[in-house]
């Protein structure tokens, strides 16, 4: 459990140095880095949900995103009442993927994808033991 911890600190500190490398905040990050696994784009609701935040806080987060020009929202077109949130072109994605990606790789030369799959496989297990299988977004996907 320990380790998790320590996990979840570092974490929390790369985030950090990398949301102020590209002199957004922590929540915009958050937001791109969901809205990039989601070429169409997400409702506000949706990455509310997604992540675990409040209307008001996602809607501040967004706000902020906007105005960076990180982001566009504007009503959805299947449900009026919605806004739909998509990354802009500036947006970073580019540099943040090749951050995501440097990590993969460097954990790809050190362990074969089968011991990288159950790494995978207890981490769901401990996301599900401690907030239930329906908060994993990946889980609606069949992954």
């Amino acid at each position: 459990m320990w380790k998790l911890w320590w996990l979840r600190r570092i974490l929390n500190v790369e985030l950090s140095k990398l949301a102020n490398s590209h002199f957004i905040s922590e929540s915009a990050l958050e937001v791109l880095l969901e809205l990039m696994q989601a070429p169409d784009g997400l409702t506000q609701r949706e990455l509310a949900d997604t992540l675990r935040l409040r209307g008001p806080t996602i809607s501040v987060a967004i706000d902020k995103a906007v105005e960076s020009g990180l982001v566009r929202r504007r009503p959805d077109e299947e449900d009026g009442r919605a806004w739909r949130v998509t990354l802009e072109r500036n947006a970073p994605t580019k540099q943040l993927a090749e951050q995501f990606e440097l990590y993969e790789s460097t954990l790809k030369e050190k362990y074969t994808k089968e011991e990288l799959r159950l790494v995978g496989r207890v981490l769901d297990d401990w996301i599900s033991l401690l907030k239930g299988d329906t908060w994993l977004p990946w889980s609606k996907k069949g992954d």
